[in-house]
C-alpha cells in the first residue's frame, strides 16, 4: 500500500461493518468499520465505493490513538497524523499524488498551528489553509491563503471551539464578498453593534479595524518562517 503506512491497528481485529456506503446527490458516506480486538474497539475504517480504504483511525478507549491515515480514491496516500489520547500530538506530514512529501506540521497535544499545502500550476508548494488550535479545537484565526501567500479569501475567528470573532470571505479579485462580514459571539451571530460594544470588554474578540476589510494579512512569525518570508 506505502512503505510509510504502518498500521496501529492489530493484523487479528475483527473488522465489523458500522455502517454501509451511502450517496444522496453530492452528499457521500463512506462506508464504516469497527475493528475489534479482545472485546475492545481498537480502530475504525472508511471505505469508499469499490472497497477503496480511505481513513484508517486507531483507537484507545475509545479515543484516537496512534497515526491516522487518509488515502486518495486511487489508494496513494495523502495524509498521515499522530494522536494521543483523542488529540493530534507529534508531526503529521502530507505527500502529493507522487508520494513526494510536501509538508508538516506540528501539534502539541491538540496545540499549535495545522497547516494544509497544495501545490500551483508551476510546481510551487504553497500554504492554502492555517488553522490555530487550542487543546484539539480550533482557537485563534483560521485564514484560506491565496496563491500570492499575502492575502486569505477567508478568514474567521474561534474561541476554544467556538466562533468568535468576524468572519469574512472575498471575491477572487480581493473584494469584500456581498453579505460579509459576519460577526459571532461564542457561536452567535450578532450585529455589528453588539459586536463593537462587547469586544470592548472582551479581549478575545478581534477589534474592528476598517482595514481589515482588505483580504491582505499579515501572518504569525512561525507561518511567515514556513513560506520563507522572514
Amino acid at each position: 500500500m506505502n512503505d510509510r503506512y504502518v498500521s496501529g491497528i492489530p493484523k487479528d481485529a475483527v473488522e465489523k461493518t458500522v455502517s454501509e456506503y451511502k450517496r444522496e446527490g453530492d452528499a457521500i458516506w463512506p462506508k464504516k468499520t469497527e475493528c475489534l480486538f479482545n472485546g475492545e474497539i481498537v480502530g475504525e475504517r472508511f471505505y469508499e465505493t469499490g472497497g477503496v480504504l480511505v481513513i484508517e483511525r486507531p483507537m484507545k478507549y475509545g479515543k484516537t490513538h496512534g497515526v491516522e491515515y487518509y488515502w486518495n480514491q486511487d489508494g496513494t496516500l495523502y495524509c498521515a497524523e499522530p494522536y494521543e489520547n483523542g488529540l493530534p500530538h507529534g508531526t503529521a506530514a502530507q505527500w502529493d499524488d507522487d508520494g513526494n512529501l510536501i509538508g508538516t506540521y506540528t501539534l502539541a497535544h491538540g496545540t499549535g498551528y495545522d497547516l494544509w499545502r497544495t501545490i500551483n500550476e508551476n510546481g510551487d508548494i504553497l500554504i492554502s489553509e492555517i488553522h490555530s488550535m487550542k487543546g484539539g479545537v480550533p482557537h485563534g484565526f483560521e485564514w484560506w491563503v491565496n496563491e500570492d501567500q499575502e492575502s486569505v479569501f477567508i478568514e474567521k475567528h474561534w474561541s476554544e471551539g467556538k466562533l468568535h470573532g468576524i468572519e469574512r470571505q472575498w471575491e477572487s479579485e480581493g473584494k469584500l464578498s456581498e453579505g460579509w462580514p459576519k460577526y459571532w459571539i461564542n457561536n452567535v451571530e450578532v450585529t455589528k453593534n453588539e459586536y463593537v460594544k462587547a469586544s470592548k470588554k472582551d479581549s478575545r474578540l478581534p477589534v474592528y479595524l476598517e482595514i481589515d476589510q482588505e483580504s491582505k494579512r499579515t501572518f504569525p512569525v512561525e507561518i511567515q518562517r514556513i513560506m520563507g518570508k522572514c
